[in-house]
């Protein structure tokens, strides 16, 4: 059965640092409910034919940008079309004012939050996060959680209506009902006002 109602958003962006949980609960709460879920990384490698860390290394982290918002466009494009989706963004989509505001005027926008402590230990879990993403400083991929984080936290919370924590000890399938209570909470006319 659909969760979906006339009242919930055309569509949700899961924003938030790598690690978070954004494919995971992206997808649980796709299939909760009946929406389809689209991965912003994921368009842009299949239009590249590399990985997001490859990408960066031939042509630069401005040339990814581009390719972000075009992704993201082409996403918010898909939804004007009346499809319903659920959205993994990659970290920095935020870091366009563009970016955001194309998020808010397709949807609403879920920041998902883990500590960096958190961060890291999913990250030394999972080695081909280092192979497939880029580095974005100079620190050592595990030191430049706390760097990165630093400096997007505060566009983070700018551009997120709701924020929700994935390391709070809670699975995945919790924290997709908390969003799906949040959908049902919110009022037809705030929803046509993102």
């Amino acid at each position: 059965m659909s969760t979906g109602s006339q009242n919930s958003p055309p569509s949700l962006f899961l924003i938030g640092y790598r690690a978070t949980g954004k494919s995971t609960v992206g997808l649980l709460l796709a299939e909760r409910l009946s929406w389809r879920f689209a991965d912003t990384d994921a368009l842009i490698e299949e239009a590249l034919g590399i990985t997001i860390a490859q990408c960066f290394a031939q042509r630069g982290e401005s040339f990814f940008r581009e390719r972000e918002s075009e992704s993201l466009e082409k996403v918010v494009q898909r939804i004007a079309s009346g499809d319903k989706l659920v959205v993994a963004t990659g970290g920095g989509i935020i870091l366009k004012p563009e970016n955001v505001a194309l998020m808010r005027g397709a949807g609403k926008v879920v920041w998902l939050q883990a500590s960096p402590r958190t961060i890291r230990e999913r990250l030394e879990k999972d080695p081909k996060t280092f192979t497939t993403r880029p580095g974005l400083t100079e620190a050592s991929p595990v030191r430049e959680v706390e760097k990165v984080l630093s400096r997007r936290e505060r566009i983070y919370r700018q551009s997120a209506d709701l924020e929700l924590r994935t390391d709070d000890g809670r699975p995945p399938e919790a924290q997709v009902e908390e969003i799906i209570r949040w959908l049902r909470a919110i009022p037809k006319t705030a929803e046509s006002q993102p």
